[in-house]
């Protein structure tokens, strides 16, 4: 099911350049999240914990990764290989100062 769903997303937006990223908040087990790299998917983490289980699964992962994380979790994501990740969004100035640091 999960390979049919990253497929049909992957035929909606192929004219369109695009990361498609998996919620680890959905399911972080390392089976799936091994499943969903090898179909070629991003991932979505909002914590550090939810980083360090996708780069359990491939250390090459980190460059696909979108980090939603807010405040005080900036921190977290400053682990082995989390600065290579796709994406940080920024709630607030005060954390975009945080992360500029490193």
């Amino acid at each position: 099911m999960i390979r049919a769903r990253v497929n049909a997303f992957r035929r909606a937006f192929h004219s369109i350049p695009h990361t498609l990223c998996y919620s680890v908040k959905a399911n972080s087990t390392l089976g799936i999240l091994r499943l969903v790299a090898s179909e070629g998917a991003g991932f979505d983490v909002v914590s550090g914990r939810e980083l360090q289980r996708v780069l359990r699964v491939s250390r090459k992962a980190a460059s696909k990764v979108a980090f939603s994380g807010v405040g005080d979790r900036v921190a977290e994501v400053l682990v082995d290989g989390a600065k290579t990740t796709l994406m940080r969004r920024r709630e607030s100035l005060q954390d975009q100062s945080r992360m500029e640091k490193f």
